[in-house]
């Protein structure tokens, strides 16, 4: 991070009030608003060592640039440091009794403090909004603020109007229409108070007391649905257009992943029942359960198998293989389609080493172990799914591939060369090649 102030400078920006403070704050909207916004269609993905996490690569696909960097050592100065989604800012708790929230512009190194007694916060997917649960104050109670990063003004809203929570926690809508908060009001047995409110005006919607332990959120994509779950055996999901709470039980002491349907209807809970099967639940909107206790075999090193949704009624999972002999784990994986109507499962693939989506979901491509040096791609959307294309390359490297979109995969060799392959063309297309030498490289998409 540069230093563009002096250390006094930064100094009187950290005093709460100071007319320093809204200059600085002035100065880091200014810079907000003549950035570049990065174009949507744009596609980057980081790629690194596995074994080694000190330089990285940031490639932008449509372009081919990369941007080769040395990643910072750890900070124990904050507790937490959020950064923004565009990489622009930082918003972080200072460790020590003030739980200060300090907004940081990581370009120019100006920073302020937004607020003490802050216990939360949590980033609007457009990085203009910084929601935060302050709650460590005189007067006690806790409140949700909205920072506004372009204007600098809160919109603050009384969650608890008393006594002292030091326990909170605050989720975004992935529409940005709500903002769920969450605070634990008592410790023996945990019960956590759970509201929800409606933007832009932090109107509220509805609270529930809950016996939630250790809360956690899952929102459906377009913000229909909305399930509260924890370590117990209650959950709670909410529905954004009637503003219904249902509380159903679950067995949440092994819950490790939730995803929603396409259609927002239905609720994939996957279960680690223990060290050698998962159980999957499927639950619909009105808390009915469709399917329960359907159990998909896991890995033989205790790894949970890979679960999506094809359709509203398929999923397709990646599970460890059983011989069919004896019954027990072979070490390797199967590719399946699962039925949730009856729980039925096909094998699609045996001795599978990983698969990848389309977009739409109508696609799939996968690679098996028997054969690493091919990427099989399946129709999903047949019945039963078939494979339609066979694409045999000599150094895929890790079986690192990902679909961009629906009819484009994207290809990291071994020679660390980044190549794009049109499914219906069959055609190659150079993107770039990665600096250096290392070996067994792997990458996540970038967070901006």
């Amino acid at each position: 991070m540069s230093k563009g102030l002096s250390g006094e400078f930064i100094a009187r920006v950290k005093s709460p009030g100071s007319a320093v403070r809204r200059i600085a704050l002035s100065l880091i909207i200014l810079i907000f608003t003549l950035t570049t916004v990065v174009a949507q269609d744009e596609m980057c993905i980081q790629v690194w060592q596995i074994w080694s996490d000190d330089t990285r690569h940031e490639v932008n696909i449509n372009t081919g640039k990369v941007v080769t960097y040395s990643t910072p050592p750890p900070t124990f100065e904050y507790a937490d440091p959020a950064d923004s989604p565009d990489g622009r800012y930082a918003a972080a708790i200072e460790l020590g009794d003030e739980h200060a929230l300090t907004l940081t512009d990581q370009q120019v190194g100006v920073d302020a403090i937004l607020a003490r007694g802050v216990t939360s916060r949590r980033w609007s997917s457009d990085s203009t909004r910084l929601a935060y649960m302050q709650s460590f104050t005189e007067a006690g109670g806790v409140s949700l603020v909205l920072f506004n990063i372009e204007t600098a003004e809160s919109e603050t809203v009384t969650v608890l109007d008393a006594g002292q929570y030091r326990d909170t926690r605050v989720e975004w809508s992935p529409d940005g229409r709500f903002l769920v908060s969450g605070v634990l009001v008592e410790y023996v047995p945990e019960r956590w108070h759970m509201a929800v409110y409606a933007l832009p005006e932090l109107s509220f919607v509805t609270s529930v007391n809950t016996d939630l332990i250790a809360p956690q959120w899952s929102w459906s994509p377009q913000a229909q649905h909305m399930i509260a779950y924890g370590a117990g055996d209650q959950a709670y999901l909410f529905d954004s257009n009637t503003s219904q709470v249902t509380a159903i039980t679950v067995d949440g002491s092994g819950v490790y992943g939730l995803q929603w349907s396409p259609d927002e209807n239905y609720l994939l809970i996957s279960h680690a029942y223990n060290d050698w099967w998962d159980t999957v639940d499927v639950v619909d909107a009105r808390g009915t359960f469709v399917v329960q206790d359907v159990v998909v075999d896991g890995s033989y090193d205790g790894a949970h198998p890979q679960l999506d949704w094809v359709s509203d009624d398929r999923l397709l999972a990646s599970a460890a293989q059983r011989s069919p002999e004896s019954g027990n784990l072979t070490g390797f994986s199967d590719l399946l389609l699962i039925d949730i109507s009856n729980g039925e499962q096909s094998i699609l693939q045996s001795f599978l080493f990983t698969y990848r989506m389309s977009a739409n979901r109508h696609s799939a491509a996968y690679v098996g172990t028997d054969r690493p040096d091919q990427i099989q791609f399946l129709d999903l959307s047949a019945d039963p799914p078939v494979v339609f294309k066979t694409l045999t390359l000599a150094s895929l490297a890790n079986a690192n591939f990902i679909w961009r979109g629906n009819s484009e995969i994207i290809v990291l060799f071994e020679d660390r060369a980044l190549r794009r392959y049109e499914v219906a063309t069959d055609s190659w297309h150079d993107i770039a090649k990665i600096p250096g030498d290392e070996k067994g490289m792997t990458w996540v998409p970038c967070q901006h």
